[in-house]
C-alpha cells in the first residue's frame, strides 16, 4: 500500500499543485546547504567572501567549501538513466510522510518518461544530491541574480571549474535550463562567450521544463496524455534552444555568436517550431527579417511545425497581421517598379488553398483566414495578396461555375415546386393520364435525376477530400448539407412510390422541399445586396438562438411537470400529457393562452401563481433578451457588412473548388499564377508539381516610392549624425569653459591675496574687470555649436565645387566696458575649436579657429606690459587641452 501511494505521489504531485516547484524551492531555502552559498534573495556566503576578501579569498573558499559538492573535484561525471530516476524518486520523497520501500528495480519500472523532458545520458559537475529544490546549482543562482558582483563570482567559478557550464536544471519545472539560457535572457554577451568558448556549454541544449511550455500545455498531465493543439501563448515559451531565446529577446550579437558556434535556426522544438516560428509567436518583425536574411545561416521560412503550419500560416492562426505582411514581402520577388507602383510575385506555397498536386490545403493561409473569427482577418481578405488571389480565382473559375450552379438550382426548385403543386388529392399517384399528371411525371423524373447527379458528385468530392474534409465543409456551408439531405429524401421517395406508402412519401417530400429551398441562401451570400443579411441569419441561429434555446428549454422543462401535476385527471386537453404540457407552455410563450382553464386545476391559486411567474420570466424577460441579442448581432454585421460579405464570397469560392477534379484544379492554379524561377536574393520553397513553383503576380501602389524611401533614410541618417556631432561639440564646449573658469578662478584668488597692490600692478598683468572676457568664452563656443550644421553644408558645397576648405580662420572679439563696470563680449563669427589671446585695456581678444577632430585647445597669452613691484613680468601662457 505504501509503495502504491509513493508511486502515485512520485508521478502526480506536480500536476496536483501548479506551485509545487516554487513552494519546494522556498521551503528548502532554510534547510538545503546549497542556499548558504547563494540564494534568490541575492545573498549568500559567496557574495560575503567576495566583497570582504576579493577574488583570492573567493577562490580559497571555493576550494574548501564548494569543491566537495562537485563530482570528482570539479572534473564532472556521466549521469545515466538509473541515477537520474533514483535521484528524482529521492526528490519526490522529500518532506512526505511516506517512506520509500520500493527497490531500485521497482522504481525504474514505475518511472514514466515525460512527454517533453526527454532523458538522455549527460555529463554533470555538481552532485545531484547536493542541488537545490528544483535541481539547480550555485552557478545557476549566480547568473539568475544578475548583479555585477554575482556575475564576477560566476566567472570565477567557471574559471576554476569549467565543467559547471554543462549543468542544467534537473527538476521537472525548469528541466534543461542552463546558465547559457539565463545569460541570454540577461543579454550578457561576455558571459555567453565565456560559457561557450572556454567552458564548452552546449549551444543546442533544450529548456523543456513545464515553466517553458505554453500555458494550455501546463494544465495537462504531461506524463500520460498526448500533445494537444495549442495556442502557443506562454509567459516563458521561447523555443527551448539558446538560439531561439536570443532571437526572442532581440539579441543580435548573441544570435550571431551562437550561429558561429554551430547553432541551427531550423531545429524544431517539442512543438516543431523553429526560430522563425518563435519570432512570429512573439511578434518580432525586424528580428524575423534579420534571421531570414542572415548572411551565414539564413533560417528557412517554409519549415512546418507539428500542426503543419509554416511561419506564415502560424501568423494567420494566432493573429499577427504585421508578421503576416512582413513574411509575405520577404518571400516576394520584385520584377519592376515605377514611381510608387511595384510589380512583385508572391509564392503560392502555404498561401493558396490549392496545392501543386491539386489537393486542398486545409492549413493554408487562405483557409485559416476564411475560418478565422478575429477582427483582423476581414481586412486581409479584402485587400492585399489574399484579396488579389480571391479575385483571380473568381475570374478563372468562380464566376462561371457560380452562375451555372445557380441556374441549375433554380431549375431544380422550379421542377420540385411544380411536382408538389401538381400532386393529386387521391392516393393513386401513378394512375393519372391528364396533362397535369404527365407534367408531374416529367418534373418528378427531372428532380430525381438532379438529385442523383448531385449525390454522385458529392460522393466523388468526399472521396477526394476525405471524411474530415466533409465535416469542415458542413461547418462552412451548412445550407449545402441541408440540400444534400433533401436530395437523399427525393431518392428515397422512389421506393415509397412503388410501395404505395403515400404518407411516408409526403413526409420525405416535405423535408426535401425545405432542404432544397434553403440551399438558395448559399448563393445569396455571393451578392452584396443579400449577403450581409444571410450572414445575420446564420449568426443569430448559431449564436443568439442557440444560447436562448438552452435557457428557454430549461424554463419549459421546469414548469411543464408542475402544470401537468395540477391538471392531472382534470377535464382539459391543455395539460393532459407531458408533451401536451410542453406545447401549451410554448403557446403561452407566444401569448396564446386560455386563462379560465386555470380554474379547473386542483389548486387554482397555485396554478395562477405559476402562470404569472412563467409569464414574467419567459415572455417578458427572456424574449426581450433574445431581441436585444439579435439587435446587437445585427449592428455588428451592419458595421462590417462589406468585409463580412468578402468572407462569405471567399467561402463560396473555396466551396466551388471542391467540386472539381485534381487535374482541373491544377489547371486553374496554372491559369491564375505564373511560374517563378529561382532567385539568389530570395529563398523560395520547393514545390513538387507538373507546373513548377507558382506565384501570384501583384501590381500594387505604395504610399511612397522607393526613391523617396531611400532619400528619407539618407536624410534620417544625416540628421542622426548631426545630432551626435552637435552633442559632442556641446560636451567639448562645456569642458573648455570649465577649464577656463577654473584657471581664472585660481588667478583671481591669487590677486585677492595681494590686497595692498593696485589693480594695474597685479601679477600676470590681469585686471579683475577683464576676467569676464575669459568667462564668456564658454558662451562663444556654445554659439558655435548652433551654427555647426550650417558650416558643414558650406564646406560640402565648397568641396563639391572644387574649392578648398579653410582650415584656419581668425576673427576679433571686442570687449566693451558697460556702465555697471562689467565687460561685454561681442563676436563676429563662431567656432568650435578656439585659441584666445588677451590684451590690456582697451582690450581686443584675438580668437583663432583650429580645425582639429581630436583636440580642442584654448591658449591665453598674458601681455607683459604691466609691471609688478617695479619688475617686468615675463610673458606667461596657460594651455588646456581636452579630448572631444
Amino acid at each position: 500500500m505504501t509503495r502504491l501511494s509513493m508511486g502515485s505521489l512520485f508521478s502526480r504531485a506536480p500536476e496536483q499543485d501548479p506551485d509545487y516547484a516554487w513552494r519546494r524551492q522556498n521551503e528548502e531555502e532554510l534547510t538545503n546547504p546549497l542556499y548558504k552559498f547563494v540564494n534568490l534573495k541575492r545573498e549568500g556566503e559567496l557574495l560575503t567572501v567576495f566583497v570582504n576578501e576579493g577574488e583570492a579569498g573567493l577562490r580559497r573558499y571555493c576550494k574548501e567549501q564548494l569543491e566537495p559538492c562537485l563530482y570528482n573535484g570539479g572534473h564532472g561525471k556521466r549521469i545515466d538513466k538509473k541515477e537520474f530516476v533514483l535521484w528524482e524518486a529521492h526528490q519526490a520523497a522529500k518532506g512526505c510522510a511516506f517512506v520509500e520501500t520500493r527497490s531500485e528495480e521497482d522504481i525504474l519500472d514505475d518511472w514514466k518518461e515525460d512527454k517533453f523532458n526527454k532523458l538522455q545520458d549527460h555529463e554533470a559537475c555538481w552532485d545531484l544530491y547536493r542541488r537545490g529544490g528544483v535541481g539547480e546549482t550555485a552557478l545557476h543562482l549566480c547568473f539568475l541574480n544578475n548583479t555585477h558582483d554575482f556575475t564576477k563570482i560566476a566567472h570565477v567559478l567557471l574559471d576554476m571549474y569549467p565543467k559547471l557550464a554543462l549543468d542544467y536544471y534537473e527538476g521537472e519545472e525548469y528541466y534543461g535550463e542552463s546558465c547559457l539560457h539565463i545569460a541570454i535572457v540577461h543579454d550578457a554577451l561576455d558571459s555567453v562567450k565565456l560559457l561557450v568558448e572556454k567552458c564548452g556549454a552546449d549551444v543546442n541544449l533544450r529548456a523543456t521544463g513545464r515553466f517553458f511550455l505554453p500555458e494550455d500545455q501546463k494544465k495537462l498531465n504531461i506524463m500520460t496524455k498526448a500533445l494537444m493543439t495549442t495556442d502557443y501563448k506562454g509567459y516563458a515559451y521561447y523555443g527551448e534552444y539558446p538560439l531561439a531565446f536570443a532571437a526572442c529577446f532581440d539579441s543580435h550579437e548573441i544570435y550571431d555568436f551562437l550561429l558561429e558556434k554551430g547553432a541551427d535556426p531550423n531545429m524544431p522544438d517539442s512543438f516543431g517550431n523553429t526560430v522563425l516560428h518563435m519570432l512570429v509567436i512573439h511578434n518580432k518583425p525586424s528580428m524575423y527579417k534579420y534571421a531570414m536574411k542572415h548572411p551565414s545561416k539564413p533560417a528557412d521560412p517554409y519549415v512546418k511545425n507539428k500542426e503543419d503550419l509554416t511561419p506564415l500560416t502560424l501568423a494567420c492562426k494566432i493573429g499577427r497581421p504585421d508578421m503576416f505582411n512582413t513574411i509575405l514581402e520577404l518571400g516576394s520577388q520584385e520584377f519592376w517598379s515605377y514611381s510608387n507602383f511595384t510589380c512583385s510575385a508572391y509564392p503560392l506555397f502555404s498561401v493558396d488553398s490549392i496545392t501543386a498536386q491539386g489537393d486542398t490545403d486545409w492549413k493554408s493561409a487562405l483557409m485559416i483566414l476564411i475560418d478565422g473569427r478575429s477582427e483582423w482577418t476581414l481586412p486581409m481578405l479584402q485587400g492585399g495578396v489574399i484579396g488579389q488571389l480571391l479575385e483571380e480565382k473568381w475570374k478563372v473559375f468562380g464566376r462561371r461555375t457560380f452562375g451555372l450552379q445557380l441556374l441549375w438550382l433554380v431549375l431544380h426548385l422550379v421542377f420540385l415546386s411544380t411536382a408538389v403543386y401538381l400532386r393529386p388529392d387521391s392516393l393513386e399517384l401513378m394512375a393519372g393520364t391528364t396533362a397535369s399528371d404527365i407534367a408531374r411525371y416529367i418534373t418528378e423524373i427531372l428532380i430525381v435525376i438532379n438529385a442523383v447527379v448531385f449525390l454522385l458528385l458529392e460522393v466523388n468530392e468526399i472521396r477526394m477530400v476525405g471524411f474530415m474534409g466533409l465535416l469542415k465543409n458542413i461547418l462552412n456551408v451548412p445550407d449545402k448539407v441541408l440540400f444534400m439531405i433533401g436530395c437523399v429524401c427525393i431518392v428515397l421517395c422512389i421506393p415509397m412510390r412503388f410501395a404505395k406508402l403515400v404518407e411516408a412519401e409526403d413526409w420525405l417530400l416535405g423535408i426535401a422541399i425545405i432542404g432544397s429551398w434553403f440551399y438558395i441562401f448559399f448563393y445569396c451570400r455571393g451578392w452584396t445586396l443579400t449577403g450581409p443579411f444571410v450572414t445575420m441569419i446564420y449568426k443569430m441561429i448559431a449564436g443568439d438562438m442557440a444560447r436562448f434555446g438552452i435557457i428557454y428549454c430549461t424554463f419549459i422543462i421546469t414548469f411543464a411537470p408542475a402544470f401537468w401535476i395540477m391538471f392531472r385527471d382534470k377535464p382539459t386537453e391543455k395539460f393532459d400529457s407531458e408533451f401536451g404540457s410542453l406545447m401549451t407552455l410554448f403557446q403561452m410563450t407566444l401569448g396564446e393562452f386560455d386563462y379560465p382553464v386555470f380554474n379547473l386545476a386542483e389548486f387554482p391559486a397555485l396554478a395562477k401563481l405559476l402562470f404569472v411567474v412563467f409569464m414574467m420570466l419567459v415572455p417578458i424577460m427572456l424574449l426581450n433578451m433574445l431581441i436585444a441579442m439579435m439587435s446587437n448581432t445585427f449592428q455588428e454585421v451592419v458595421d462590417r457588412s462589406e468585409r463580412e460579405w468578402r468572407r462569405q464570397k471567399a467561402k463560396i469560392i473555396v466551396s466551388l473548388e471542391r467540386s472539381f477534379s485534381k487535374s482541373s484544379l491544377q489547371q486553374f492554379r496554372k491559369d491564375y499564377s505564373i511560374q517563378l524561377r529561382p532567385d539568389s536574393a530570395v529563398h523560395l520553397p520547393v514545390e513538387p508539381g507538373p507546373h513548377g513553383l507558382r506565384a501570384l503576380l501583384v501590381i500594387k501602389e505604395e504610399a511612397m516610392s522607393r526613391a523617396k524611401k531611400k532619400s528619407g533614410v539618407v536624410a534620417s541618417w544625416k540628421m542622426a549624425m548631426k545630432r551626435v556631432l552637435a552633442k559632442k561639440l556641446q560636451q567639448c564646449s562645456r569642458v573648455i569653459g570649465k577649464h577656463a573658469r577654473d584657471k581664472l578662478s585660481l588667478q583671481a584668488q591669487s590677486l585677492q591675496d595681494n590686497k595692498g597692490r593696485k589693480p594695474q600692478d597685479k601679477p600676470n598683468g590681469f585686471s579683475l574687470k577683464n576676467l569676464d572676457v575669459h568667462s564668456h568664452l564658454h558662451d562663444i563656443v556654445e554659439d558655435a555649436v548652433e551654427e555647426q550644421e550650417e558650416r558643414e553644408e558650406v564646406e560640402k558645397e565648397k568641396k563639391a565645387s572644387g574649392g578648398e576648405s579653410l582650415n584656419l580662420q581668425t576673427f576679433n572679439v571686442q570687449v566693451n566696458r558697460n556702465n555697471d563696470d562689467r565687460d561685454a563680449v561681442s563676436c563676429s563669427s563662431t567656432a568650435s575649436l578656439i585659441q584666445v589671446e588677451s590684451a590690456p585695456e582697451p582690450q581686443t581678444a584675438t580668437v583663432t579657429v583650429l580645425e582639429n577632430e581630436k583636440k580642442a585647445t584654448v591658449e591665453g597669452h598674458i601681455n607683459p606690459a604691466f609691471e609688478a613691484e617695479g619688475n617686468a613680468t615675463e610673458p606667461k601662457a596657460w594651455n588646456n587641452s581636452q579630448e572631444q
